[in-house]
C-alpha cells in the first residue's frame, strides 16, 4: 500500500472519530502550548518539505522513503496526541489522536520490518 493511501485512510478515520467523540472544538493554536505547538508544526513541514525533495530527486530510494514518510508521520502524531492531552484534555480530541498514533504505529512497524 502506498503512503499516500495510508494518509489518506488516516485522514477518513480522524474525521469519523472526530465526530463521534470530540465533544467541543478547541485549537492547539487557542492555548498556552501555542508557542510549541508552531514549532512543532514548522518542524513538521520542514521534515515533510525536504521528504519530498528527496523523492523526488531521486536521492533516496522509494522503499526507504516510504519507511521515512511513515515514521515521520507517526513521531508527529505521537506528539500531537502528547500535546492533545496535556492542553486541551477536556475535548477528547487526545483519544481521537491516539487511535490514529495507533493504528499509524502499527502500520510503520509493519512497513520497517518488510
Amino acid at each position: 500500500m502506498e503512503v499516500a493511501g495510508i494518509f489518506v485512510i488516516l485522514v477518513f478515520l480522524q474525521a469519523a472519530l472526530r465526530r463521534l467523540l470530540v465533544t467541543e472544538k478547541v485549537s492547539l493554536f487557542d492555548t498556552e502550548g501555542s508557542d510549541s505547538y508552531f514549532r512543532i508544526l514548522v518542524c513538521f513541514i520542514a521534515f515533510v518539505i525536504s521528504m519530498m525533495v528527496l523523492d523526488w530527486g531521486g536521492i533516496i530510494d522509494k522503499a526507504l522513503a516510504t519507511k521515512l514518510w511513515l515514521l515521520g508521520g507517526t513521531v508527529f502524531l505521537g506528539i500531537k496526541r502528547y500535546m492533545d492531552k496535556k492542553y486541551i484534555p477536556e475535548t477528547k480530541e487526545h483519544v481521537v489522536t491516539t487511535y490514529l498514533v495507533s493504528l499509524s504505529g502499527i502500520v510503520t512497524l509493519w512497513v520497517l520490518f518488510l
